[in-house]
């Protein structure tokens, strides 16, 4: 099973209040020094965070409690790649009501 292949044809759509959801959770942390969110022309969700202190365990906990926070009930799917000084995260959500989401972040 090729999984960048899914996240590649996967359709994007965007969910009613996902960006101030995201927003919200990011302005909660104090171990964020700056962050950036965008969306591109396919709906996709780009996250850039520079953390205060980077660890590569920090970036996945940081990650991991996004997920806990942001992601749907039903489907949950991501791939983690290491690179030296940062984290990516690709990052699919959907649930029975909710057609899906498509997300890239990258934790530095």
């Amino acid at each position: 099973m090729d999984l960048l292949k899914i996240f590649e044809d996967f359709k994007s759509h965007l969910e009613f209040n996902i960006y101030k959801d995201i927003q919200a959770f990011l302005d909660e942390r104090q171990d964020i020094r700056n962050c950036s969110i965008e969306i591109d022309e396919e709906e996709k969700i780009l996250i850039t965070i520079a953390l205060c202190d980077f660890s590569k365990e920090k970036g996945k906990e940081l990650f991991s409690e996004f997920l806990n926070f942001i992601g749907y009930e039903n489907y949950n799917l991501f791939i983690h790649e290491t690179k030296d000084n940062a984290e990516r995260y690709l990052y699919l959500t959907k649930g029975d009501t909710v057609q899906g989401v498509k997300m890239e972040m990258l934790i530095y």
